[in-house]
């Protein structure tokens, strides 16, 4: 009886390391994935959009690759991450504003693509915080004094006065 209770555990527990080790494999960009706030340097269509010409035999579905996109961002430690993705919502992401996106890794046994990104998951787009947004330029000032004679005195009742100066 006592043999049958460890014959049993240890095929319990070896099924769940294999589980998990399942788990990992087939979830590895997942599991692994990283999470990165910085500054958008470049967002890149992979195929230019054009006229989508549709046969019917696949139905009205668009291809595959027709929203792909290059992404590269800018951690605040100054690396930039790369990565391709199929999200659409890149579309709308311009160079100079601020995400936070998850980047998905290859896995490791994938040797050709190891340490590179196959998705790039935006998550929050936003402008940045250092970035103020840019005013419109404000109406040249006259730079030169004015000269003597256009100056105002207050025994001159034609001249404007300031808002809420009674008039002498």
């Amino acid at each position: 009886m006592a043999n049958f209770k460890r014959f049993l555990i240890s095929t319990l527990s070896v099924l769940v390391v294999l589980f998990i080790l399942y788990f990992v494999a087939t979830n590895w960009g997942f599991v692994f994935s990283k999470t990165i706030e910085g500054e958008i340097v470049a967002v890149e269509r992979v195929t230019p959009p054009v006229a989508i010409v549709n046969n019917g035999a696949g139905g009205s579905q668009p291809a595959p690759g027709m929203f792909s996109f290059a992404v590269a961002v800018r951690s605040p430690e100054g690396v930039i991450h790369t990565a391709s993705s199929e999200d659409r919502q890149w579309a709308v992401a311009r160079a100079g504003n601020c995400v936070k996106a998850t980047f998905f890794p290859y896995a490791p046994w994938v040797l050709k693509k190891d340490g590179t990104y196959y998705n790039a998951r935006l998550d929050e787009l936003r402008d940045c915080a250092s970035k103020a947004p840019v005013a419109p330029p404000a109406a040249e000032a006259p730079t030169a004094a004015a000269p003597p004679s256009a100056v105002a005195t207050p025994a001159d009742s034609s001249a404007p006065q300031p808002a809420g100066t009674p008039n002498p």
